[in-house]
C-alpha cells in the first residue's frame, strides 16, 4: 500500500510512523546543514527498523547523520536504517 501526503518537511511528523521507505529527492540540498540534520533524524524516527531512504544524486548524508548506513545494489545507491530510536 502506499500512502501520499503533503507534509512540511520543517515541521514536526506525527502523523507517520513505521514507514517503510522515504523519497527525499533534491530537496535537502536547498536546506542548511543543521536543517538536514534535523530533517534526517525525524525521518530516521518514522522509518521501521531497515526503513531505506532515497534521495537524490547530488545528496548524501556524509557528515550529516550516522543513523544511517550507505547501500548499493544494481548500481543504485541509497541508505538504510542503521539504528532505530536515537530521537
Amino acid at each position: 500500500m502506499v500512502n501520499f501526503k503533503l507534509l512540511n518537511l520543517k515541521k514536526p511528523f506525527s502523523d507517520f510512523q513505521d514507514i517503510d521507505i522515504v523519497f527525499c529527492r533534491n530537496v535537502s540540498i536547498y536546506f542548511a546543514q543543521k536543517d538536514r540534520t534535523v530533517l534526517f533524524n525525524k525521518i530516521a524516527n518514522v522509518l521501521t527498523n531497515e526503513g531505506l531512504l532515497i534521495l537524490g544524486g547530488a545528496e548524501s548524508l556524509i557528515g550529516i547523520s550516522s543513523r544511517f548506513r550507505l547501500m548499493k545494489f544494481n548500481g543504485s545507491v541509497f541508505y538504510q536504517l542503521a539504528e532505530k530510536n536515537h530521537g
